[in-house]
């Protein structure tokens, strides 16, 4: 939810002055989207459900029970050498790696952090609120990972044909390596200067290989222009300069 929010937010930045037109409806769209990270604090509470969901996973784990479902990366070997990312094109299974490396990492983290809470005398609530900062950045690098899981699935699973497949992994590679790029300090024993760079250059070159797929990407969202509250920018036809002329001439100060 934060990761669209904030998606939302620098799609209409990118539309320059056109964004902020009320014809665009971008602005309506982004604000009434906040509702979802904002009211009654509904982010972080349910961050701290995810923590906790965590935290007993893994000391389930440690107790002999193996971990299911989302947790299951709690049995996979650590990352323990440096990656290389460099080539035409990044290996998308060394990426998903990558962010299932860092989930698992930062769930041990907080278990081991939660458990010294505890064993100063903390309640589960209040050892909680202890180590709430890395709980909630555990809550947040589990979800990531499962988004990206669920992704990469969801592809070979829906997307049957081999020319939307190859354009949705191009959009899919563009997602994780912008997600390591900005938060490359989360892999700091795992990727160098050199291979932050990589995926910097791999990112500007996927930029030019989505571009011709830009427009039949979104529509195969398949928002009606009424869903997009009739967007001068959103609309189907693709008339936007005629659009944004003709809602202009509607305004009485026109």
């Amino acid at each position: 939810t934060l990761m669209a929010h904030d998606s939302m937010e620098d799609m209409r930045r990118s539309c320059g002055g056109q964004g902020f037109l009320r014809s665009s409806a971008l602005g309506d769209l982004v604000a009434e989207f906040g509702v979802a990270v904002t009211g009654e604090g509904e982010q972080v509470i349910l961050s701290m459900q995810v923590a906790r969901f965590i935290i007993k996973a893994v000391q389930e784990w440690r107790a002999g029970t193996p971990p299911v479902g989302t947790m299951k990366y709690l049995e996979e070997a650590p990352v323990e050498r440096r990656v290389e990312l460099h080539g035409a094109a990044c290996n998308l299974g060394a990426l998903l790696g990558l962010f299932r490396d860092r989930a698992r990492r930062f769930a041990l983290d907080l278990e081991a952090r939660f458990a010294a809470a505890s064993a100063a005398g903390r309640g589960f609530d209040d050892a909680l609120n202890a180590v709430a900062v890395a709980a909630y950045k555990a809550a947040e690098v589990h979800c990531v990972y499962v988004f990206a899981r669920n992704f990469d699935m969801a592809i070979a699973q829906f997307v049957q044909d081999e020319a939307a497949q190859a354009a949705v992994r191009r959009l899919q590679e563009l997602v994780l390596l912008q997600l390591l790029r900005e938060q490359g300090g989360d892999w700091a024993e795992a990727l160098d200067y050199r291979a932050l760079g990589a995926a910097l250059d791999r990112v500007q070159a996927l930029l030019g290989e989505l571009r011709p797929d830009a427009v039949g990407l979104s529509d195969a969202l398949g928002h009606s222009d009424g869903a997009l509250r009739h967007s001068t920018l959103g609309r189907y036809d693709g008339n936007v300069y005629e659009a944004i002329y003709e809602r202009a001439k509607e305004s009485p100060l026109n």
